[in-house]
């Protein structure tokens, strides 16, 4: 096996592990929906996750800025799960989005966590089942289609919610989980 073929078949193993993991965790949520309950900075995570995944971004001639608020945004939950979610959000995007393309992860004022981008949007067919498992917006591309499922699932579990938000151009996918204060608050009541 020559240095191109063994470099691409690396990069399948890659693909199918994380295909492997994503179904795991997939199949996980479904039977243990909260694992953990610790508190997190979710605009500290979104953070984290966007610098992670800033080199990849370079790499394929795209950009990504992330506009983080002044406060921290309290949540109760898994934060490695939340992390995958945003990772996920950001992954996607850099999947279906055309090279010089420029990613921004921001935060309204409601404390919902914006990821949009550039791109040429989302085709409304699909966009009805982006977040169905195994729904792909371009079935000739990589991935199968778990991603924004996944990410739909953690919202889920962390009594949030995820969806894709209308725009007049490019892709605003939405994440929004309970504040810390608000689940204590439901908790107590």
């Amino acid at each position: 096996m020559g240095p191109e073929e063994r470099k691409q078949a690396v990069a399948e193993f890659d693909r199918l592990s994380r295909t492997i993991n994503q179904l795991l965790i997939l199949a996980d949520g479904e039977h243990n929906p909260q694992r953990r309950s610790d508190p997190f900075d979710l605009a500290a995570l979104a953070l984290a996750t966007a610098s992670q995944t800033a080199a990849e971004f370079v790499q394929s001639g795209r950009r990504i800025e992330m506009i983080r608020p002044e406060r921290v945004i309290p949540c109760l939950g898994d934060h490695v799960l939340v992390g995958l979610a945003i990772r996920n959000l950001l992954e996607n995007t850099l999947r279906h989005t055309p090279v010089g393309s420029t990613t921004t992860v921001m935060f309204d004022d409601q404390d919902v966590l914006h990821v949009l981008d550039d791109g040429d949007g989302v085709a409304p067919e699909f966009a009805a089942r982006a977040f169905e498992p195994f729904s792909r917006g371009d079935p000739h591309g990589e991935g199968a289609g778990l991603g924004l499922s996944i990410v739909s699932r953690i919202a889920l579990a962390h009594g949030g919610r995820a969806w894709l938000a209308d725009r007049s151009s490019g892709a605003c996918f939405c994440l929004q989980l309970p504040l810390a204060h608000d689940t204590e608050r439901s908790r107590s009541v």
